[in-house]
């Protein structure tokens, strides 16, 4: 399949939207920008220059009793103040819940205005070649990853 690699975003909701912060945290050279919806952030620390070439579009419901919205709007305000294209919404009566999937089309027309950077930054850091990701639970087998605490544990999250 053919396909323009300088626009691949990642995106999810939920457990999902914690690996898009993942990812693009850890893998900020292979995406065009990331939009995670209604997920938790505070395992999502580290590695916040590497969103220096990366926009993120948050999207998260004020009335979430799965993720408080207080941990998206912390990490937030961090990566605006290191100098992050970012983008926070919040729905003022939405929860954990479908009302925010369907702000995702906004999201990716905002991301879509960003050009990716097409070489990453000389500093960004890979944490699966320093062995971050094994404190993280994850494990890596050349150029695959398994999240050993995982119900999906084998499944190759490449």
């Amino acid at each position: 399949y053919h396909f323009d690699p300088d626009r691949v975003y990642v995106t999810g909701l939920s457990q999902t939207g914690f690996w898009a912060w993942e990812l693009g945290l850890c893998r900020a050279d292979r995406f065009a920008g990331t939009a995670p919806m209604s997920a938790v952030t505070r395992q999502v620390t580290g590695l916040h220059a590497n969103l220096l070439a990366l926009p993120v579009y948050v999207l998260h419901g004020a009335k979430d009793a799965v993720c408080p919205v207080a941990q998206p709007r912390e990490r937030c305000s961090e990566l605006a103040r290191i100098g992050v294209a970012v983008r926070y919404r919040e729905f003022p009566n939405a929860g954990h819940d479908g009302n925010v999937w369907n702000a995702l089309p906004t999201a990716l027309e905002w991301l879509k205005e960003r050009p990716r950077e097409r070489y990453a930054p000389s500093g960004i850091h890979n944490p699966k070649r320093s062995g971050l990701w094994k404190s993280a639970g994850v494990a890596s087998v050349g150029d695959h990853a398994w999240n050993s605490g995982s119900p999906a544990r084998g499944r190759s999250m490449r």
